[in-house]
């Protein structure tokens, strides 16, 4: 029977079009298409090891995965943004709560997987406040690394969090903008 670090070597060809999509990721505000805004907590980058690291851990986990369903989960890991950190996070999650003892995990399992949390426009968050959601203070001014200024999806307003994921997640945030000031970036 051949051990898990042998099944884990990826194929010449995968490894091309992993390699060729190893990159810094950049954050993606996702939307609900309701207004609702998201952003994944994972930045950073997809490396060649941890790419090894996770497939190692992932044909450990589950004997009865393939070196094809390696290849492939890897690629959709390029495909969907996954940072290192992310795939890791992700393989975990599937060890610590896949339920199909004897069977193997499919793709699914592992790229559904994800930490985010919610911006707020500064509408949403005076109509949460109004409400009586949140209070004012609960928000702050987030900065997203690779989002211009923080902008919101039309890139005119900034964007809030609340002040509890800003810490959970170690998010960055900014000051207000006052009028005639621009942000630097």
């Amino acid at each position: 029977m051949e051990n898990a670090m042998e099944r884990s070597d990826i194929s010449s060809q995968s490894q091309l079009r992993i390699c060729q999509a190893l990159c810094r990721v950049s954050p993606t505000i996702l939307d609900s298409g309701k207004g609702h805004y998201r952003l994944s907590i994972y930045t950073g980058e997809r490396s060649k090891k941890g790419i090894s690291e996770v497939s190692a851990r992932i044909m450990k986990a589950f004997p009865g995965w393939s070196r094809e369903q390696t290849e492939i989960l890897m690629d959709r890991f390029a495909e969907n943004g996954f940072t290192d950190q992310r795939m890791m996070d992700a393989a975990n999650h599937v060890i610590d709560t896949y339920e199909g003892y004897g069977r193997v995990p499919n793709i699914a399992n592992f790229i559904q997987f994800d930490k985010q949390y919610r911006l707020f426009t500064i509408q949403q968050k005076n109509a949460a406040v109004h409400r009586g959601e949140y209070q004012e203070q609960d928000f702050a001014i987030v900065r997203i690394e690779g989002v211009s200024a923080c902008r919101s999806a039309a890139g005119k307003r900034p964007m809030f969090a609340l002040k509890t994921e800003i810490e959970r997640y170690g998010l960055t945030t900014r000051g207000p903008l006052y009028p005639g000031q621009q942000w630097p970036d």
